[in-house]
């Protein structure tokens, strides 16, 4: 019994709750009444193969959800890009690179100030 195909599924649901009433109708018939008939391993057994069929069926409904949701992302993302074409960035210049000195400019730079701050 293992599908993953909501129809399949459904049609399970269908079949386990035929098979539940014709049961619950014998044990009637029977003179079982009430809670006795929930103590009916059988009627258990239908019981939980249809629990089982209902949250196979809600798992897939979700799968099913998150599949869509996903999809009408994809959709909203490819009509936002279609939408807005991209603009060039264009470059912009670079910040003017400050003139390197070598060491021994620097060195003359700052022997120049030292002297001229003891002075």
């Amino acid at each position: 019994m293992g599908s993953n195909a909501q129809q399949i599924r459904l049609q399970q649901m269908e079949l386990f709750e035929k098979k539940i009433t014709a049961r619950r109708a014998v044990l009637a018939q029977r003179g079982i009444e009430g809670t006795a008939q929930d103590r009916d391993k059988i009627l258990q057994h239908l019981i939980a193969e249809m629990q089982r069929s209902l949250r196979a069926l809600r798992a897939i409904n979700a799968r099913n959800a998150v599949i869509e949701q996903a999809r009408t992302q994809r959709q909203a993302k490819a009509a936002r890009k279609a939408e807005a074409p991209k603009q060039k960035k264009k470059k912009t210049e670079a910040p003017p690179e400050k003139e390197k000195k070598d060491k021994k400019a620097k060195k003359a730079e700052k022997a120049e100030k030292t002297q001229n701050a003891q002075h």
